[in-house]
């Protein structure tokens, strides 16, 4: 997946100011150190092994996380199909 790709879904989704609510919400913890950077935000997620980047620029996000967030598959092998 692009990075363009990444930041689109993010601006889609609000992500800013969901993670801004989040954190406001939040008594402990922490969260991303720049939230209205999504540079920032991939390389964070990147350091915490939540991403990963291949030397083309792609980032690959694990499918865990790829369809909690509603976001489909592009290329590689098709998924068989239950039933």
């Amino acid at each position: 997946m692009e990075p363009s790709v990444v930041h689109a879904h993010w601006r889609q989704g609000e992500l800013a100011a969901r993670l801004r609510e989040a954190l406001a919400e939040e008594s402990e913890g922490s969260g991303p150190r720049e939230v209205d950077n999504p540079v920032a935000l991939i390389e964070e997620l990147t350091d915490l092994g939540v991403m990963t980047t291949r030397p083309n620029g792609a980032i690959d996000l694990p499918d865990v996380y790829r369809l909690a967030f509603g976001i489909g598959r592009r290329g590689g092998v098709a998924r068989k199909q239950a039933g």
